[in-house]
This record gives structure tokens, C-alpha cells and sequence, in this order.
């Protein structure tokens, strides 16, 4: 049976990795778990590939968006999503861009962001 905690990107798609000295070396290369990265001035929009199942319900969440540097927030704020594929990713990190954006704006009836599977829309 295989390990399916661990995972590489082949062509953009995750791939369960049982070889721990092959997942390692992936893993040691940042640019290849980098998915895509926004800057707004001194806000990061980050999404990566995260290389390990951070699922909980048997779902496999294997990429993050993250916003960091968002002003005027608590320092209990944290925007963080996960999903399943790279195209969710995208997605994902496409509309974390747009909320960062909104959320400097000052926008006052921004909508709320709602996971759907994982992805948010």
C-alpha cells in the first residue's frame, strides 16, 4: 500500500510519492512548490504546493494561499485557504488577490469569501 501523505507535482498534478529520498529532493526545491506570488505594496499573496496531505476528512489538501501584511488587522487575522489541484489553486490564489485588493480599498460591503470544497470562491 501506498503513502499517500506525501506528494510531488508531475506536470502540475499531485502524485502520491512512497520514495521518501525522491519526495525529499522535490521538496528541497522551492521553485517547483511555488505556485504563484502577489505583491500589493507591502502585502504577500502566496500560494504553494505544500507536498504533504494537510486534509483532514479524506480529502487531500495539497495547496495554500496566504495573505501576509494586511494593515489595520489583529494579530489573530490570518487568511489561509487549501485545496485539492493546481487549477483550484490558481483559482484560489486569483481571488485572494482580489480580496487583498478589495481589503485596501477600504471596500465596506466586500463579499465574504465562502470555501466550496475546498476552493474558494
Amino acid at each position: 500500500m501506498i503513502d499517500t501523505s506525501n506528494y510531488i507535482l508531475k506536470h502540475r498534478k499531485p502524485v502520491p510519492c512512497a520514495d521518501l529520498f525522491k519526495w525529499a529532493k522535490a521538496f528541497e526545491v522551492r521553485r517547483s512548490r511555488r505556485i504563484r506570488v502577489t505583491y500589493l505594496d507591502k502585502v504577500k499573496i502566496s500560494t504553494v504546493f505544500l507536498c504533504l496531505d494537510h486534509g483532514w476528512d479524506g480529502i487531500p489538501m495539497l495547496f495554500e494561499t496566504m495573505i501576509f501584511g494586511l494593515p489595520d488587522t489583529d494579530d489573530d487575522f490570518e487568511f489561509q485557504t487549501r485545496c485539492t489541484t493546481h487549477r483550484q489553486a490558481l483559482k484560489m490564489h486569483k481571488n485572494a488577490v482580489l480580496f487583498a485588493k478589495g481589503y485596501l480599498l477600504g471596500w465596506k460591503n466586500q463579499p465574504k469569501l465562502v470555501c466550496s470544497d475546498g476552493v474558494l470562491v
